[in-house]
């Protein structure tokens, strides 16, 4: 019957090794062999996603611009990762990892980061992508940048000698008026008595 005993324990320690499931064996004086077998709890899993509270623009989409958000794991896993994805129509998706300086609003983290312009001729759909410590994924909703049209550029290479000239002529035109006139209260002054003669006449 010893033998029996030693043969039981050493399969019940055998199973504790393979499943790695804590057992306690206990021996009674009768040869009976009693497995106790501690069965550890799992912790609960993290299947909620982050939440992506507001998001904004800082700047100009066409030159470098600043992003940021707040951020919260309510599943307790911690971020893992916060970054904006940027889609072009034209192009391939790009993503930037946006940096937390351990500045906080409650219990959301305040994310932020410098972005590259966005080149003219294409739109663009922006939107922030976070992952928890569980791998769980939230998308933020969407911003379009539609810079599918090119500015109007005005070339000053022939826009300057229309603009000269047309200052030449308002100017030509300016001073003859003012010379008309000018010779107009000559004559006035110099010959009153022109002036009274030819008021008589007009009387008769």
């Amino acid at each position: 019957m010893p033998q029996n005993n030693t043969i039981t324990v050493r399969m019940v320690l055998m199973v504790s090794l393979l499943t790695g499931i804590v057992v306690g064996v206990s021996i009674q004086p009768a040869g009976n062999v009693n497995a106790i077998i501690d069965i550890p709890s799992t912790p609960s899993q993290d299947t909620q996603p982050p939440t992506i509270y507001s998001w904004n623009i800082s700047g100009e989409v066409t030159e470098e611009f600043t992003v940021y958000c707040l951020v919260i794991d309510e599943g307790d896993s911690g971020i893992k990762n916060v970054s904006l994805q940027v889609n072009p129509d034209n192009g391939t998706i790009r993503s930037y990892e946006l940096g937390h300086n351990g500045t906080k609003s409650g219990d959301a983290f305040y994310y932020d980061g410098s972005i590259p312009a966005l080149e003219y001729g294409d739109v663009y759909d922006l939107r922030i992508i976070a992952y928890d410590n569980a791998e769980n994924l939230r998308e933020s909703y969407k911003r379009t940048f539609d810079l599918s049209v090119l500015p109007t550029t005005i070339d000053s290479t022939y826009t300057m000698p229309v603009v000269v000239i047309g200052s030449s002529i308002v100017l030509g035109v300016v001073v003859v008026v003012a010379y008309l006139y000018d010779q107009k209260q000559i004559s006035d002054e110099d010959f009153p008595e022109a002036k009274l003669e030819s008021e008589e006449t007009n009387s008769e």
